[in-house]
């Protein structure tokens, strides 16, 4: 079969929506992230590709493979300005969110109602590639219902081992999910802790809720394509 062939009949699959904070907007303008820059409040907000057009410039996002999400809001706390980016030394994290403020630090996602948003993971670091341990960690539904609750949480940043800690979850979902990581414990050091790549994904709300995807090519489709390449293929042989 041709590569033109290949690719016509391969299942389409939509990406995932990992927030990579590229961007901040300055001005009304948004330029590549840098240091003490603050994190746009509509940054992973209504993701529909991994370049997407917004007031002032381009937001860019990662792809993991769950599907994008443009049913599902974000927002970056416990203000508006509280969040801040830095470039680098968070172990091996580059772009990494830290918190300018003492308090801990809260990232809120709200789907539309008729879906959930499906939290898959994030990662935290350590600042200037340094070990700490927090206060913890609590992901809670829009009820304040406790969903996932770790105190005492180790934070990998140093040169041994790991240079980050990476969080998975496999069945944590809600209308609104709300992650607090709390690092006061840390006192004046709070803000020495990264968060990065956080993943996420949009579900339909019911029974059995199912993940959103791009709908692969029907049958029709598929056999008028092969229809066409056979025809071609002849041409091409006689």
């Amino acid at each position: 079969m041709s590569a033109f062939a290949a690719l016509l009949f391969s299942p389409i699959v939509a990406g995932a929506t990992q927030l990579t904070f590229e961007q901040i907007r300055s001005g009304g303008v948004v330029y590549s992230a840098f240091n003490d820059g603050v994190v746009p409040q509509d940054y992973g907000d209504r993701v529909t590709g991994l370049t997407q057009n917004v007031p002032g410039g381009v937001f860019t996002y990662g792809n993991l493979g769950e599907g994008f999400t443009p049913n599902i809001e974000i927002s970056y706390g416990p203000y508006p300005e509280s969040a801040s980016v830095w470039w680098d030394t968070f172990g091996d994290l580059s772009h990494v969110l830290w918190n300018n403020v003492r308090a801990s630090f809260q990232i809120t996602l709200v789907a539309d109602p008729g879906y959930l948003a499906q939290l898959h993971g994030f990662d935290l670091a350590g600042w200037p590639n340094s070990d700490y341990s927090i206060g913890g960690i609590e992901i809670l539904d829009g009820n304040g219902s406790l969903l996932f609750s770790q105190a005492n949480v180790h934070v990998e940043g140093d040169l041994n081992g790991p240079r980050h800690s990476h969080f998975e979850f496999a069945e944590l979902r809600a209308e609104t999910l709300l992650i607090h990581i709390d690092a006061t414990n840390l006192y004046s050091y709070y803000l020495n802790i990264g968060f990065d790549n956080l993943r996420f994904s949009q579900l339909r709300a019911g029974p059995n809720p199912a993940p959103e995807r791009t709908p692969e090519p029907n049958a029709a489709i598929l056999f008028s394509v092969a229809l066409l390449v056979a025809k071609f293929g002849r041409r091409r042989r006689s």
